[in-house]
């Protein structure tokens, strides 16, 4: 006689199952015998490989190397003659723009309602402009 059973295992996830195989004989002739014996399987990964597809897509479906980038709202032709800013109080976490990993909160950071000094500086560190007493919304 032949019995089969299966089990599926993670081999990801440190783990230690026992199986029990149960035996029981009872021939017509001799005694009946039993056996119960256990098997350990003990599973200690090194390390797991793990397949990820990732699709991304906008909200209509398109694919991202599909999407058409925005055009540039200055022209390359022309100078920018006015450049307009609006201090908004908050630290760095606040912000959300391509200059965030040069943001630096002093102390604890600027606050919502007491003035501020503004401070805009080239690539190279070089004061391009800067006001005293800057209050929020200004």
């Amino acid at each position: 006689t032949t019995i089969s059973d299966e089990e599926m295992l993670d081999i990801c996830v440190e783990d230690e199952v026992v199986t029990t195989l149960s035996a029981k004989a009872d021939p017509e002739v001799g005694d009946p015998c039993f056996n119960e014996e256990s098997f350990p399987i003990t599973i200690a990964p090194k390390e797991c490989r793990v397949e990820v597809v990732i699709t991304c897509e906008d909200e209509e479906g398109t694919e991202c190397n599909d999407i058409d980038l925005p055009q540039p709202k200055c022209s390359e032709s022309d100078d920018i003659d006015v450049v307009s800013f609006e201090y908004i109080g908050g630290g760095c976490t606040q912000s959300l723009n391509a200059q965030d990993e040069d943001c630096e909160d002093v102390k604890s950071g600027p606050s919502t309602s007491d003035d501020a000094e503004i401070v805009c500086k080239d690539k190279d560190g070089n004061e391009l402009y800067s006001k005293d007493d800057v209050s929020v919304g200004e």
